[in-house]
């Protein structure tokens, strides 16, 4: 977040539900981005092993990342709380076992400010498998679920939605 305490530009919306093995590495991923100008919502939906006690014990001193508790409503009920709790210009989803480049947030803040009339942005992904291959996958980024999203979405803000899956 701006040191003088204004508004992000971006505000990570992470919703949490029993990822204690892997929340960690979400998060160092957000916090060694390239770009300092972000927020980060963890949503604790309902979690009943040690994910939300991780989280505090790894970035208590976090400024930026704050945790909100809710009763377990799906990930969608999750993400929509998280956005009502963002303060960010805009907001960014990512999945609490997802991680991303440390060049991300700073390629979607240039984005936003060389095309400032748009406002929904996407990006492609890379899948890691469990031998550690990685192919990126750029094809679809536009079709299926991603469209449902647009489509339906109240855009009240601006919305940035960038995969990377693992």
């Amino acid at each position: 977040m701006k040191e003088n305490g204004n508004t992000p530009l971006i505000s990570v919306v992470i919703p949490l539900y029993n990822k204690e093995k892997v929340v960690l590495k979400t998060l160092y991923s957000v916090v060694k981005q390239n770009f300092a100008d972000y927020e980060v919502v963890v949503v604790n939906d309902g979690s009943t092993d040690r994910s939300v006690e991780i989280v505090n014990e790894s970035f208590s001193n976090q400024v930026n990342i704050r945790i909100i508790n809710k009763s377990n409503g799906g990930v969608s009920s999750a993400r929509n709380r998280g956005i009502q709790e963002a303060k960010g210009e805009y907001i960014a989803f990512l999945d609490a076992d997802d991680e991303w480049l440390p060049e991300y947030l700073s390629t979607m803040a240039d984005l936003i400010f060389k095309y400032p009339s748009i406002q929904v942005f996407a990006s492609g992904y890379s899948y890691r498998n469990l031998n550690g291959l990685t192919s990126i996958r750029l094809k679809g980024i536009f079709t299926g679920i991603f469209w449902i999203i647009i489509l339906l979405w109240p855009l009240s803000r601006h919305l940035l939605y960038g995969l990377l899956l693992l």
